[in-house]
Formats: C-alpha cells, structure tokens, sequence
C-alpha cells in the first residue's frame, strides 16, 4: 500500500464498491482500466488521499485500552488504527505517529530542552513556537484533540505512550481555548489523562510542540 505519511485505508469487498469508490476519485477526463480487483486496489492507492478511508478500518487512533470491563465497551472492540508500527522513532529525536500524520519530540525530560514546564499557555505557546529543532522550525503547540491522540488510555501513571521518554507527571497545555471563557484553555493531566480548564495565565503546565509531518 501506498504511503502517503498517513496510512491509507481502503476496504471496499466487490468488484462494484471499487469501482463507485475510483469514479469518486478520479478526475474528470481520466480513464482508467478496471479490468481487475487487484488493478482498482492499485489505482485507488495512488489517487486517495492521506488519512482518507474508503469502507476500511477506523481510522482513529486506538485509545491503548485492550482490557474490556463491560461487553462492548472500548476494550471489547479495540477499533481504531490497527497497524502494528503506529509509530516511527526518526532517530533525531523525534517520533512520528503514522495514524495521525504528526511529529512529536520524543524526549519530554526535564532540562533536555525541547520541552517547556511549569508555564503559562502564552509561554508554552511561544515556546513551540519559537523551537528550531530536528531541522524543523514549524512546530506548534498541539490542540486539544491532538494532544489526545498520544494519551494511551491502557496505561497510567502516565498515560502517555511509551515511545516517548522522560514524561513527567505535570498537565500539558493544549492550544485550545474554551468556548465560553476565552480566558481559559484545555490542559490534559499525564497522570489521570483527565483534561481541565485552566486561566492561561496560571503557570502550571508544560509546553510539548508537535508538528505536521511530510
């Protein structure tokens, strides 16, 4: 399968469902051979775009939970992405999550530098920024659906995955605001994986700059 940064999922089951699914797809005046179900898979790799899902697997992160406490509950399905190497480790200190298409710093420890602690939201907004790292100088503070997304819910204490090294047990800003009180932004708690709102000039969080990968 193509890779696009972000998997591509596509599913479609008939010979039909493939063809409806290229005829979405391609643009107007192209045509295209549809002599086999093997060709059309190729076809739709090459025109459907990152993250885009045609009848296949959820394409959500999983939330990490593989315990079921109730039938039916989240541990009892585990949807979501499903590809084993959900993460890359690119060996410059930073990690990309192939299901979302973001890049993280990989080392979130205390004096290494990448990491901003202890601040306020317009800190560790100028924090991410302002960082120049990785050869990479596009980083921002992630929102609150991102930051999320790296927030394994079948760990604790912290609940963030284990690819990322040196996390500290102290709320991460997020880069959204609340709707109601624009004074107020979304922090999410590493320990609980809880999120709160928090005055933005309250310096009680840490700044973790994400970016979107090539």
């Amino acid at each position: 399968m193509t890779d696009f940064g972000r998997r591509v999922a596509v599913g479609p089951t008939t010979h039909e469902e493939l063809c409806d699914a290229l005829a979405l797809l391609t643009p107007p005046g192209v045509c295209l051979d549809r002599a086999t179900e093997t060709e059309l898979c190729d076809q739709l790799e090459t025109l459907t775009p990152p993250a885009y899902c045609l009848g296949g697997p959820n394409i959500l992160p999983k939330t990490g939970q593989t315990i079921s406490h109730e039938d039916h509950d989240d541990g009892y399905y585990e949807r979501g992405w499903t590809d084993t190497e959900r993460f890359t480790d690119n060996e410059d200190g930073t990690v990309t999550d192939n299901a979302t298409g973001l890049m993280w710093i990989k080392d979130w420890g205390l004096g290494v530098g990448h990491i901003m602690t202890g601040g306020t939201y317009h800190q560790a907004m100028a924090f991410a920024v302002g960082l120049d790292f990785a050869g990479h100088q596009d980083w921002t503070l992630p929102n609150l659906m991102e930051l999320n997304s790296i927030w394994d819910r079948g760990a604790s204490a912290p609940m963030v995955y284990a690819i990322f090294d040196g996390v500290v047990w102290i709320n991460s800003w997020s880069s959204t605001t609340h709707f109601g009180l624009p004074a107020l932004a979304y922090l999410l708690d590493c320990f609980t994986g809880l999120s709160y709102e928090y005055d933005k000039t309250w310096p009680v969080g840490q700044g973790v700059p994400v970016r979107t990968a090539e």
